[in-house]
């Protein structure tokens, strides 16, 4: 009886073991991340001359069907740093490209040749059946439902998810858990990507 058990059990804790590598393999290939702050780029600071070179890469910590270019800062005065400066970050979600620019208190997507202002409404975008942006710009104190699992990324201002995770300008926060965001800022922008169909 007790060799019968044995080796039952030997053969179930060595297919775990020869399992466990897959298993792994797939959480770290983006299908889940826990949720913590990733740190997007400062901008790149550019003078008129018409030769910006974007480079979207894939952050550690979001999901592999999300990749984030460094954000491009346009002098207006085409010398040095003003308030109205563009600001201008490319996203690539899936085969899907969008544009999240900026200048002085004016926020603006692009995507799917259409350009949309983000003002005190939310404004949401299909880019395809199952793949969502969502752009908000809230006021101090303003609250906001958000879907679980989606990717967060704040572009001005502070914000609060429910578990008391404080966000700043450039934090970007994948698999989100549903609750509410708080601006803690006058003027809080951030998009929000969810991506529900997994093909």
């Amino acid at each position: 009886m007790e060799r019968r058990s044995f080796v039952k059990r030997s053969v179930l804790a060595t297919a775990g073991l020869m399992l466990s590598p897959l298993f792994a393999n797939e959480l770290l290939a983006g299908s889940f991340h826990p949720q913590s702050i990733v740190k997007l780029s400062e901008p790149v600071n550019h003078v008129r001359h018409g030769l910006m070179a974007d480079q979207l890469t894939r952050l550690s910590g979001l999901p592999s069907w999300l990749k984030v270019g460094v954000p491009q800062r346009m002098f207006r005065n085409g010398i040095s740093s003003a308030s109205d400066d563009l600001v201008s970050t490319n996203i690539l979600v899936d085969e899907h490209s969008l544009s999240v620019m900026q200048m002085g208190q004016r926020f603006h997507i692009h995507a799917a040749e259409e350009q949309y202002e983000i003002d005190n409404t939310s404004t949401e975008i299909e880019l395809k059946p199952g793949l969502n942006i969502s752009a908000h710009k809230l006021g101090f104190q303003e609250e906001l439902e958000l879907e679980p699992g989606a990717v967060l990324m704040v572009f001005e201002g502070k914000a609060q998810l429910a578990g008391g995770m404080n966000l700043n300008r450039g934090d970007a926060v994948n698999n989100v858990e549903a609750g509410r965001l708080t601006s803690l800022d006058s003027n809080t922008i951030f998009i929000s990507i969810n991506r529900t169909n997994h093909e």
